[in-house]
């Protein structure tokens, strides 16, 4: 499976392509900005159940915990527009874009699990949980997956620094062509230049 690098990155990807405006900002405030750190967050929340091994790529790992995400991604983004509209107690419109971000960034994670493999563990996510204890996996092993045992070993730590340059030149070349498509200046065509 993905280091929380990888997931990161996928993260980003996923901030950047639901960027409504073409903002030329520096990468340093483009990281910053609270829709970046949200996506890189839900990107890499699933691996939360690290803490409970027993329970690793579960329920944080599902189709159902998404289906969370993006209800109180929407909560979250009707109330913020509630009071930025000064409407009172009034509903506001819910964001979607705001909710499906939220909810690729998390089902990206699921989604690069289910393309990877896992040296340390049971293979496989149960993306159906709580309604299936099936586990999924692509079986193409795009992945690796880094080595959660002896991970101070010269054998872990040369797997593990592997699979990180692996995800960098897998991911890493997609988050760079989507910043680069987001720093291009928009061509307008001049309605009075166009010949009559």
């Amino acid at each position: 499976m993905p280091t929380p690098v990888g997931h990161s990155l996928a993260g980003m990807a996923i901030a950047l392509a639901g960027e409504r405006e073409r903002p030329s900002l520096s990468l340093r405030r483009f990281l910053a900005r609270p829709m970046t750190l949200v996506c890189v967050a839900l990107a890499t929340l699933p691996d939360v159940d690290l803490l409970f091994p027993e329970a690793h790529q579960t329920a944080t790992h599902s189709v159902t915990a998404t289906i969370v995400v993006a209800i109180v991604a929407a909560a979250v983004a009707a109330r913020a527009t509630t009071r930025r509209s000064g409407t009172g107690g009034a509903p506001g419109r819910i964001a979607w874009s705001v909710v499906a971000m939220c909810a690729a960034a998390h089902g990206s994670h699921i989604l690069l699990d289910w393309l990877g493999s896992s040296p340390s563990g049971a293979s496989g996510i149960q993306a159906l949980w709580p309604f299936s204890e099936r586990r999924f996996i692509s079986g193409w092993n795009i992945f690796p997956g880094e080595e959660r045992r002896h991970i101070f070993s010269v054998h872990a730590m040369v797997h593990n620094l592997t699979v990180l340059a692996w995800e960098l030149g897998l991911l890493g070349p997609i988050v760079v062509a989507l910043w680069w498509l987001r720093q291009r200046p928009q061509r307008t065509t001049d309605v009075a230049a166009l010949p009559k």
